[in-house]
């Protein structure tokens, strides 16, 4: 795993659910899945593969991130950080049901 200095990670979903693996009734989730800078349908998928592993204990929680200077790197413009993050979140939504 790989770390940077924030303590995050981009591979939380592969870390859970190696531990839903050994466990039964823990609930897995991480603290935040940054919408903004992710594809919704690669998270959806993502999260509803370790939520069939887990047997149903996978969490799903996002937002849009607390730093943006990694928002450029992506491709965006941060005038368009609003409306891209209620988009993605909209279509995260729409997958899910």
């Amino acid at each position: 795993m790989t770390l940077n200095t924030r303590g995050t990670t981009r591979t939380i979903v592969v870390i859970l659910t190696a531990a839903a693996v050994p466990t039964k009734h823990i609930r897995l989730t991480s603290a935040v899945t940054v919408l903004s800078a992710a594809d919704p349908v690669r998270v959806h998928q993502s999260f509803a593969t370790m939520d069939i592993i887990s047997k149903g204990r996978a969490e799903l929680v996002v937002g849009r991130g607390s730093s943006i200077e990694a928002y450029p790197l992506f491709g965006f413009s941060l005038n368009d950080y609003d409306a891209l993050f209620k988009e993605k979140l909209g279509l995260l939504l729409k997958i899910r049901d």
